[in-house]
């Protein structure tokens, strides 16, 4: 069972969890140091078919409209499926699960995805702040020529990681600037044609 198959497992399973949003444990920023995105805690269920506690979130990008936040979420998974599938020593490191959180009245909410803090128990500490790249040993340097004919600098692989209980995790990848060929190359368009395969639909309000 390869990544995307795994995931649309676990968001089938999702879809009969009650989610709400509750503390915002996360925030990413611009170059310039403002808010760009943030992260919610959305609640945790026993998850059968990983056999384990599952905590979810919700990844908000805040001042764009739903198609960019649609455009966005897919981009981001199509990332994360083709690391899995390059860098297979890498996926406990990634998100278990990631999609397009749609709601009531059919508006894109958000990337929901692995709440890496656990509800807010764990401290998720960025590996990049503002003018300064910490644990410079725990970036994942194999990634730097993961994408054709473009190569990501320190800050780029930094932005990507965090440090959560003392273990890297890697899950953010909104300030990739990936090129067309990129793009071609991690099969952005054919998730496009199947977003069921990867969005939770909501009829309630979180």
């Amino acid at each position: 069972m390869d990544y995307l198959e795994r995931n649309h497992t676990i968001l089938q399973e999702m879809s009969s969890a009650r989610l709400s949003k509750g503390l915002q444990v996360g925030v990413s920023l611009t170059g310039d140091g403002k808010p760009k995105t943030v992260f919610n805690c959305l609640g945790n269920y026993d998850s059968e078919f990983l056999a384990c506690e599952l905590y979810t979130g919700l990844k908000r990008t805040l001042r764009h409209n739903s198609d960019t936040v649609r455009a966005r979420a897919t981009a981001e998974l199509a990332v994360i499926r083709h690391i899995a599938q390059f860098y297979p020593h890498l996926v406990p490191e990634l998100p278990a699960f990631y999609g397009l959180l749609v709601g009531k009245n059919g508006e894109s909410l958000g990337s929901i995805t692995e709440d890496f803090s656990k509800g807010g128990l764990y401290k998720v500490e960025d590996v990049f702040t503002p003018f300064m790249i910490k644990h410079r040993e725990r970036i994942p340097t194999e990634l730097k020529n993961a994408f054709v004919d473009m190569e990501l600098d320190e800050e780029d692989l930094a932005r990507m990681c965090f440090i959560v209980n003392g273990a890297r995790r890697i899950g953010d990848f909104d300030n990739i600037d990936l090129t067309q060929e990129a793009f071609d190359e991690i099969g952005f368009a054919s998730l496009c044609l199947n977003p069921g395969q990867y969005t939770l639909r909501i009829d309630y309000d979180i």
